[in-house]
């Protein structure tokens, strides 16, 4: 019989991939960072096994063995501590199944998401409020205890120039139960438009009931709720120029490009061998110099077909829009489903093994947003059974418990939210029922049910990697123990591409990721075992990893990045301005 051990299941990024070879890529690294720590990994070999979940259904792993140099492990390979790597391998599933202008079009639309926001009442877009607050609080943690926030935030003139504060986690707890009520029936009915002063007031009366709470007190959580408001307002300004930079950028290189193209046309028109081409055209037969008629939008699209813009579009991208689509009758959203259900079958596999003592999900890119909604998926299993309504296939809490570390690494989790997940819903009730049924952070498999954590949650992200960032919006809508463990690194790279795909090649994550693999540490669960009853006391700090840092120079840099395209356009706008003045004044 084969020896007990622990599971790694991997989730790659969009576009064609190849089946296990970033998984393959992700073992190389593992190996590379043994070898520094006086150890390998031996035995490394490609194994097959019947499906646990789908009869007549074959699963392919690798398996590593990890060998301390030091010799202490036994020279039985069976006896050593092994780690079987699986795949969740979806790439198939989305094969070239969107057109390029489809992407395009998908993509402009997006623009005006910002706007959207804006315009909104204070009580929709719950998740991108909650996130905001969440984001504010970290910067707040981020400054240290002996700098002062106004020493690092502009000054907010913002509801009486009110002097900024230093929020605290119980702030944050009390801010998030009242905009929790907030959204209730009692008062929708007495705040029918939503508006932020409308929850202020509410607040205000929600505090004023509370008479263990000063004026003071009061007055501060007053001036937290105001610094929540603006920092929204200040996120939704942030992405308004990021994204009209983005298109601005577009319609600069097709200006550009028709430019050119119309410049290099007009100079080989005007040539002496083109001019005779034609002509020969014209006596060999008439419709052959139809083939000399191009014209610069043709030469641009050829350009842009030459580049690989629409193929891009269409394996990369098109993932996102398969993904992405979360109306049911749109019929897309039979591939989301289609993903959806291989990686719980995925994961349902590896869990159901007897021999599996623990479980590590790691995902990259597109793959983590695959991941977090398989895991949510699996999270109702565990409320099914709690509800007595126990089924086929349907995975024991003992098999959900062996998953005790989630790793993702440029993940655009946040982002997917924002443009796809965020839409108010005309219906109170609605909302609420939505949000129940796809779940968070408050549930199996992430906590305990009891508003602690359980599975910990560790993200990479780099801010020259503008897909991934800090994940603030997956937890639960009251909780502020149940979190991601955010952590900022530096890949090196200044180019969002390369600092995109270059997480497993950072020694930072790959020294964490080995530890959590091969060591278990980090671990939640094993934090939990080892403290005495009530297990509602344990502190988890311990097991968290630091904020981390990454280079500073890089929003600098971004910056000037930023305002390239401006001043491209200003200059462009310049030129067609002088150009059409000259012709006017002939």
């Amino acid at each position: 019989m084969s020896s007990p051990f622990t599971a790694v299941i991997y989730f790659h990024g969009m576009g064609s991939q190849r089946r296990l070879e970033e998984t393959s890529r992700l073992i190389d690294s593992l190996d590379k960072h043994s070898r520094t720590i006086n150890s390998w990994l031996a035995g490394v070999t490609c194994h097959v096994e019947p499906s646990l979940v789908v009869p007549d259904e074959m699963v392919q792993f690798i398996r590593t063995v990890h060998r301390p140099q030091n010799g202490s492990g036994s020279a039985n390979p069976r006896s050593l501590p092994h780690v079987q790597f699986y795949e969740g391998y979806w790439a198939p599933i989305t094969a070239k199944g969107v057109k390029p202008w489809t992407v395009f079009w998908w993509l402009l639309t997006q623009a005006f998401r910002p706007f959207t926001v804006l315009r909104s009442e204070w009580r929709t877009h719950a998740r991108l409020r909650r996130a905001a607050l969440r984001e504010l609080h970290d910067m707040h943690l981020r400054l240290g205890p002996k700098r002062s926030f106004s020493e690092q935030v502009r000054r907010v003139k913002f509801w009486k120039n009110q002097p900024l504060i230093r929020m605290t986690a119980s702030d944050v707890r009390q801010l998030l139960r009242a905009y929790q009520l907030f959204e209730g029936l009692g008062a929708r009915r007495n705040f029918p438009d939503g508006k932020y002063c409308d929850f202020r007031e509410f607040l205000d009366a929600r505090l004023r009931m509370q008479l263990t709470i000063s004026a003071a007190q009061r007055d501060v959580m007053l001036r937290a709720a105001d610094h929540w408001r603006q920092h929204a307002f200040d996120v939704e300004i942030r992405n308004l120029f990021l994204l009209w930079t983005m298109l601005l950028f577009i319609l600069v290189i097709s200006l550009t490009g028709i430019v050119l193209a119309s410049l290099f046309i007009a100079s080989v028109q005007n040539s002496s061998f083109f001019k005779s081409l034609v002509e020969y055209a014209k006596q060999a037969d008439g419709k052959s110099q139809d083939l000399f008629n191009i014209t610069a939008p043709t030469l641009l699209a050829f350009i842009i077909s030459a580049i690989g813009i629409p193929v891009f579009l269409q394996r990369y991208l098109g993932d996102v829009v398969f993904w992405c689509t979360y109306e049911e009758t749109d019929v897309r959203f039979a591939k989301r489903r289609e993903i959806l259900d291989f990686g719980v079958k995925v994961i349902k596999h590896v869990i159901k093994n007897p021999k599996c003592e623990r479980v590590v999900i790691v995902a990259h890119s597109l793959g983590t947003a695959i991941a977090h909604d398989v895991l949510l998926e699996l999270g109702k299993d565990d409320w099914a059974r709690t509800h007595n309504l126990a089924g086929f296939n349907i995975v024991s809490t003992q098999q959900l418990n062996k998953i005790e570390h989630f790793v993702t690494a440029g993940s655009p989790i946040d982002k997917i939210h924002y443009f796809f997940e965020s839409d108010a819903g005309s219906s109170h009730r609605y909302v609420r029922v939505t949000d129940t049924l796809r779940g968070d952070m408050g549930r199996k498999p992430f906590g305990n049910n009891n508003n602690k954590p359980f599975l910990h949650w560790i993200n990479f992200w780099d801010k020259a990697d503008i897909i991934s960032g800090s994940l603030e919006s997956p937890p639960n809508a009251t909780d502020t123990e149940v979190l991601v463990n955010n952590v900022e690194v530096s890949n090196g790279h200044l180019s969002p591409g390369a600092a995109h795909t270059t997480y497993f090649e950072n020694d930072t994550v790959i020294d964490h990721l080995f530890k959590m693999i091969y060591r278990n540490e980090y671990s939640y669960h094993v934090l939990s075992q080892q403290t005495p009853r009530p297990v509602q006391n344990v502190n988890y700090a311990p097991a968290n990893l630091s904020r981390g840092t990454g280079w500073k120079w890089t929003r600098l840099v971004q910056g000037i990045v930023l305002a390239m395209p401006w001043i491209a356009f200003i200059g462009l706008v310049y030129a067609i301005s002088s150009v059409i003045a000259r012709l006017v004044t002939r």
